[in-house]
């Protein structure tokens, strides 16, 4: 009758949120997994923009060391064009992983 809600406020969900942190920490280990957002969502029973805001709040825990350069470079030229005359690109990867 007061026109108001609220949110139930527990040790399980963080305050002012209504998705708890275990569902969170579900969500951030199954984003390491090669599946879609929409996959993640579908089987947590969250959105997809919820999936992908985790995923952008992560990758600022996840900066790349720009300082550091592996003892090794594995180089691969791959084709970005119709045209093989044309421009070749090259692909850098870690040797370490």
């Amino acid at each position: 009758e007061c026109q108001r809600t609220f949110l139930a406020q527990t040790s399980l969900v963080p305050k002012h949120c209504s998705i708890s942190s275990s569902t969170r920490q579900e969500c951030l280990e199954r984003l390491a997994e090669p599946v879609s957002l929409k996959h993640i969502a579908n089987e947590l029973a969250t959105s997809a923009s919820f999936v992908a805001r985790m995923l952008m709040q992560s990758a600022t825990y996840f900066e790349p060391n720009w300082q550091h350069l592996p003892e090794v470079l594995l180089l691969d030229e791959i084709k970005t064009t119709n045209n093989a005359d044309e421009t070749m690109s090259f692909e850098m990867m870690d040797a370490e992983t």
